[in-house]
C-alpha cells in the first residue's frame, strides 16, 4: 500500500509573504486584522488558475517554515499551488527512502521559502 508521505510533497508550491514589523499591534490606530491589508494580494486571477493543495502539503510547509524561517518577526504567508509537482523519473524515484528525509521533496519547500 502506498501512503501520501511516501511520495512527499504534491504540489507545485509558490509562496509569497511579508514580515510583520515589530510591535505592529501597539501602533497608534491599530485595530485586530489591519495586517491583512498588508498581506500579499490575491486576484481573481490567482484564484481561477489555483490548483487544490493537498492538506499534506500545507502540513509540510508548516513544519518547513519552522525549520527554514526566522521567527522574531511575525510572517504572513500566501501559498497557491500551481498545479502538480512534476514526477521524478520512476528508476530514480525508486532509490528515494522516506526514512532519509523528514518529508520527502521538502526541499522544494525550502527553495520557495529563501526569498522570505
Amino acid at each position: 500500500k502506498m501512503y501520501t508521505f511516501e511520495e512527499g510533497i504534491q504540489s507545485n508550491i509558490q509562496i509569497d509573504g511579508l514580515t510583520l514589523s515589530d510591535n505592529y499591534m501597539f501602533k497608534t490606530g491599530y485595530n485586530a486584522g489591519d495586517w491583512s491589508d498588508l498581506a500579499p494580494e490575491t486576484t481573481q486571477d490567482d484564484i481561477a488558475a489555483a490548483a487544490v493543495v493537498a492538506r499534506e502539503d500545507v502540513a509540510a510547509l508548516v513544519v518547513q517554515t519552522l525549520i527554514s524561517l526566522e521567527w522574531s518577526q511575525s510572517k504572513c504567508l500566501k501559498l497557491v499551488s500551481k498545479g502538480p509537482l512534476e514526477k521524478p523519473d520512476e528508476k530514480k524515484n525508486s532509490k528515494m527512502k522516506s526514512d532519509k528525509e523528514w518529508c520527502m521533496k521538502s526541499q522544494h519547500l525550502a527553495k520557495a521559502l529563501t526569498s522570505i
